[in-house]
């Protein structure tokens, strides 16, 4: 099922973003490219809320799932090539110092694995004790039942995604450095339309892709507005900003 609101622009640039990846990865050095794949889309794509596609059982393909698994999809497709050419080597080809590359996708120490397991199990333990259809007045909502928690599973594994990606990439000091880069970099550019929407109000997602994506009256403040861009919440991009 599509879910789409707005003027389908939205969709199209969930379409185009994993081009965009792809693009990144040839002409950006691995970190940088690794970097920018997540942040630009989390900053530029459409909030999740109001467009996706949601394919039976499997995770939205929304702005959270698309630049994660297209970052993951690209990186092991690098990772495989690189180890076809030289199995010992145990880091990606980097235009900087060598890449640092932790051994597996999971923390290595058992407290981290352990607080990953108890967040999965939390979630299909949810849905296993919750079987009790609700009602509220005209309205009904359904138990949950293990296909929603296998569901629910999966989109975790897609917020885990970055955090894997980041923790076995960018651990190091150059790694480390490079994410901060980016991050201000990217408030930078932020801060123009940012800008924009305080003095003339949040209107540049409903521009753009035709829609407002929360509660107007939570961005008036002050006798200006609380500005958004393209991200679901106001707050979300004062988090950023910090």
């Amino acid at each position: 099922m599509i879910q789409s609101a707005g003027n389908g622009l939205g969709l199209v640039a969930l379409a185009i973003w994993p081009f965009v990846v792809f693009l990144l990865f040839r002409k950006l050095p691995f970190r940088d490219a690794l970097i920018w794949s997540i942040v630009g889309g989390y900053l530029f794509l459409p909030a999740a809320f109001f467009i996706s596609i949601n394919p039976p059982v499997l995770p939205s393909l929304d702005k959270e799932f698309i630049p994660a698994f297209t970052a993951t999809l690209v990186t092991m497709i690098i990772l495989a090539r690189q180890n076809s050419k030289n199995p010992r080597r145990a880091a990606v080809a980097d235009t900087g110092p060598e890449l640092t590359n932790l051994p597996g996708w999971l923390p290595r120490s058992g407290l981290g694995r352990a607080l990953m397991g108890m967040v999965f199990f939390g979630i299909l333990a949810t849905a296993i004790t919750n079987g009790d259809p609700l009602t509220y007045g005209a309205r009904s909502l359904p138990a949950q039942s293990l296909y929603d928690g296998f569901s629910a599973l999966l989109e975790l594994g897609v917020i885990f995604l970055p955090l894997l990606l980041g923790r076995k990439f960018l651990s190091d000091d150059v790694g480390h450095k490079r994410l901060l880069v980016i991050l201000f970099i990217s408030a930078l550019i932020y801060t123009l339309p940012a800008m924009y929407e305080v003095r003339m109000s949040p209107q540049i997602n409903r521009m753009v892709y035709g829609f407002f994506p929360h509660s107007w009256v939570q961005h008036i403040r002050g006798g200006g507005f609380r500005p958004l861009v393209f991200l679901d919440h106001g707050l979300l991009l004062g988090i950023h900003f910090t």
